[in-house]
């Protein structure tokens, strides 16, 4: 048997089979997969916090995360993740987020920790940095269990069922 290598799939499966792939074989590319919030004070970036791999039918994405380094240990990183949560949730509607953070990352995995994120599952030895293997973290926080990050959960449910 002989093979090529490229960057794309040669063989199309037929539209009845397509419920077992991921939802991006359904749309065209012109739907965004990727959104990014970039934060700044007067003309300097602060932050920033992209929402990737968007799937709008299932209403999902991971979430990564930046502060620079002068900015952190300020609640800067926090505050910017809640406004951006909060945004893709209230106006995206999306439903679902997830993140993966490696092991030796215990500052963002407890602010993931902070904001309602679970811990999910592990890749386990799945990072390598440094002449050695870590496992990745996969955290998940759902819509309904969002509460702003802290903030006034009967607020928010009030809105349910409307």
């Amino acid at each position: 048997m002989n093979f090529d290598i490229g960057e794309q799939e040669e063989l199309h499966p037929p539209p009845e089979e397509l419920h077992l792939f991921s939802e991006m074989r359904l749309h065209k590319n012109d739907i965004p997969s990727k959104i990014v919030i970039n934060f700044k004070r007067e003309n300097t970036y602060l932050a920033f916090v992209s929402f990737h791999t968007l799937r709008w039918i299932n209403r999902s994405a991971y979430i990564t995360f930046y502060v620079e380094p002068g900015c952190r240990g300020q609640g800067i990183g926090k505050k910017c993740l809640k406004t951006a949560i909060d945004f893709v949730f209230r106006t995206l509607n999306l439903r679902r987020l997830s993140a993966e953070v490696y092991s030796y990352n215990k500052v963002s995995a407890n602010l993931l920790k902070d904001l309602g994120f679970v811990c999910e599952g592990r890749l386990r030895s799945a990072k390598f940095h440094n002449e050695k293997y870590y496992d990745i973290l996969v955290f998940g926080l759902l819509k309904k269990d969002w509460k702003g990050g802290g903030g006034d959960e009967r607020k928010q449910n009030s809105h349910r069922g409307r």
